[in-house]
């Protein structure tokens, strides 16, 4: 009795504590700045751990979708040279010019060429599969702005990609995988 106590008790906490945190984290690896916390692992934790049903998963995937991807366009709009509030935010972030200028530099004309290419031809199916890859999940939105992959399609695209990817790890949560 105690221990149904203890588990139910500790299952609530987790909900009720956990998925604000969960919800925040996954909108620093959105920004890249995550990493290290892992949310994916975070929130098969947090679905084992409460089981709650598929509709209340949902509705916890959305949310934690939205962040990332409200992180995702952050990243887009702070490198997008087309961007004004990129502009606005070389005054904000130390380095952040010489770091725009270093990927363009570094990369050089040409080669941002092909990417804009490739993007233009595979970019939504490349950014859907590279959800599904954690270091490309993180930096897909740096090629994305940089080449005339509009914005829309890049929210589109990283949207689907990620709730798939929720779809995969709730089936690891429900362990139907």
């Amino acid at each position: 009795m105690e221990i149904e106590f203890i588990t139910e008790l500790a299952g609530e906490t987790v909900l009720q504590i956990g998925l604000p945190v969960l919800i925040g984290l996954f909108f620093l690896e959105g920004m890249i700045v995550g990493k290290l916390t892992q949310p994916p692992v975070l929130f098969v934790g947090v679905v084992a751990i409460t089981g709650p049903s598929l509709v209340y998963v949902s509705a916890i995937a959305m949310l934690c979708t939205l962040a990332f991807v409200g992180g995702q366009m952050l990243i887009y709009r702070s490198v997008d040279p087309r961007v004004e509030s990129a502009i606005k935010m070389q005054d904000k972030i130390p380095y952040f010019q010489r770091g725009q200028r270093w990927i363009i530099t570094r990369f050089g004309k040409h080669r941002l060429k092909i990417v804009d290419t490739v993007f233009n031809r595979y970019g939504t199916i490349g950014i859907i599969i590279g959800t599904f890859i954690p270091g490309i999940r993180a930096v897909i939105a740096v090629p994305a702005a940089l080449s005339s992959y509009t914005q829309r399609r890049f929210v589109l695209a990283i949207s689907v990609g990620h709730l798939l990817y929720f779809v995969l790890l709730g089936a690891i949560a429900y362990q139907l995988l």
